[in-house]
Order: C-alpha cells, then sequence, then structure tokens
C-alpha cells in the first residue's frame, strides 16, 4: 500500500508551514507456503516447497526442525526452495518452513502445514539364509556349503546330461 503525506507542526504559538509531501510504502505481508513436497531416500529426506508470489530481493526461506518433541528449532535459511538432511531410523521428525521478510523490519509469513516423518527402524539381521532351488525354498543354518554343492551339481548335470544320453543311447543300439 501507498500514503502520501504532508506534515505541519501546531504548537501555542501557531501552525507552521506544511512540508513538502512524502512518500510512504507500506511492504506486503511475506507470502505463504502454498505446498510441501517431501522425498525420502536411502536415509535422506528433501523438501521442496513453493509460494504463490516471487519473494522480494531481501526475503529468504526458513525450515524449522523438531526432533521427538514440541520445540522447533530453526536448520536452514536461504533462498534455495529445497531442503536436503539425513535422518535417523526409529526417530520422529517434525518439519516446518516459512518466509521471513528482512526489509524494512523483520517480518515472517505464517508456517506451513506440519510435516512429519519417521524413518522405520532397520531390521535386525537374521542367522537363517535362504536359498531358492526352482519353485522349492529351503532354510539352512551354517556355512552355506552343502546348498553351494547343489547348485554346482545341478548346473554340471544340466550341462552333461545330453551327453551322457546320447553315450548311454548309442552303446545300447
Amino acid at each position: 500500500t501507498h500514503y502520501t503525506v504532508r506534515v505541519c507542526g501546531v504548537n501555542n504559538a501557531g501552525q507552521g508551514p506544511w512540508l513538502t509531501e512524502s512518500f510512504v510504502t507500506d511492504p506486503a505481508p511475506p507470502p505463504n507456503i502454498l505446498k510441501v513436497n517431501k522425498v525420502i531416500s536411502g536415509g535422506k529426506l528433501t523438501l521442496s516447497w513453493q509460494t504463490k508470489e516471487k519473494l522480494l530481493e531481501s526475503d529468504c526461506y526458513e525450515v524449522h526442525q523438531a526432533v521427538s518433541s514440541d520445540t522447533f528449532t530453526p536448520v536452514y535459511e536461504g533462498v534455495d526452495t529445497e531442503f536436503t538432511i539425513s535422518l535417523d531410523h526409529d526417530v520422529s521428525y517434525s518439519f516446518k518452513i516459512r518466509v521471513k521478510r528482512n526489509v524494512p523490519e523483520p517480518s515472517h509469513g505464517p508456517f506451513s502445514p506440519t510435516l512429519l516423518v519417521k524413518l522405520r527402524p532397520v531390521p535386525a539381521p537374521t542367522e537363517k539364509t535362504t536359498v531358492c532351488e526352482g519353485e522349492r525354498e529351503s532354510e539352512s543354518e551354517g556355512s552355506g556349503l552343502g546348498d553351494d554343492y547343489h547348485i554346482i551339481l545341478s548346473i554340471l548335470v544340466a550341462l552333461c546330461l545330453p551327453a551322457i544320453l546320447a553315450v548311454i543311447y548309442f552303446c545300447f543300439i
């Protein structure tokens, strides 16, 4: 909003002269964050967002994070519309984003809706080894050398079987 202002002083001696017109601009509030996207890959979270309006030159974004609590702390301030952070498994995280306007006085837009993120716990390793042989599954424990032997034997039989059958056929004919 633009304002035009003229000022004059008044006291017991009367009214003073009018000063020349001054123009004052009330800055618009910072824009809202419209949409926040999240992508989780390889233990990392990437947040990206957009606003309806372009930022002013002095504006920036703030990303705030809470870890297993309601206490948010800033973890990013900058002009990029994307932020990536590493996450621990089985920990609850909350994120929210807003625009910070630095001129003429620092002010903030409203926060985006809070995003909740929790990576699933990493499964514990098991002692069993599962080996697939055709349609059959068998579980074995230990070194698994017996399984390797059966696989190698199956390959040798598959490769040599036609030759063995040919020898048997010609021997009995």
